[in-house]
């Protein structure tokens, strides 16, 4: 998967509170959010290895995960994305037939095998925002067509959505979740739960409609 870079501050996870060491960032930031961890008393054994939380843009060529950075604190965490979305993340042709949208869900894990990249096989699935889904578009949305119709007409940039009502949706089954409610724009400076469950095949994820079709089957 390809990962461009994002930065993300995380509490409560390690045991020891020791910072994760990881490369220095910087730029401009373009989107952050922030929010507290459920479940903060959950630990991740060292075998596990080190912490990801990644943004698994659906949509594109296949699932296109970006590289995450993690440091402990507090039980919260947050995210700042300096770079947009890989090309190979934008899709959504039915919606947006010039390829300028991006949708994208949260996954943390622990990396297993020290691989780049979400491999379910060796790492770790710990939780997920799971009402919640990211949005970028390359370019102003206006009104009129497809995709204003579901987003409501939005400038270029990221942008946060939430869905309309409680996922059962499991981040492992996604490509057949059904449609769960709509998505609704969301105000990025309000927290955003990050859950954490204790089994892998637990972890839910936003499945909202766009359109006819649920998030994981819109072509």
């Amino acid at each position: 998967m390809k990962r461009p870079v994002i930065t993300v501050a995380l509490g409560g996870l390690l045991a020891c509170g020791d910072p994760l060491v990881g490369p220095e960032y910087s730029g401009t930031p373009l989107f952050s959010l922030g929010g507290a961890v459920i479940q903060p008393d959950a630990r991740v054994p060292s075998s596990h290895g080190g912490l990801e939380l990644g943004v698994f843009w659906v949509g594109g060529d296949g699932q296109v995960e970006q590289r995450a950075r993690l440091d402990s604190g507090l039980a919260e965490y947050t995210l700042t994305l300096f770079d947009p979305p890989p090309v190979s993340a934008f899709g959504f042709v039915s919606l947006v037939p010039d390829r300028t949208l991006a949708i994208g869900v949260m996954v943390l894990y622990a990396d297993g095998d020290q691989v780049s990249g979400l491999d379910p096989g060796n790492d770790l699935i710990l939780g997920a925002a799971a009402q919640h889904l990211l949005v970028y578009l390359a370019a102003p949305l206006p009104e009129g067509g497809a995709g204003a119709s579901v987003f409501g007409p939005l400038a270029a940039g990221y942008h946060l959505f939430a869905q309309g009502e409680p996922s059962t949706c499991h981040f492992l089954d996604a490509e057949v979740c059904p449609a769960q409610g709509l998505p609704a724009a969301a105000d990025p400076g309000l927290a955003v739960p990050l859950s954490l469950w204790s089994r892998p095949e637990q972890v839910l994820v936003p499945a909202p409609a766009l359109g006819p079709a649920p998030l994981w089957a819109t072509p």
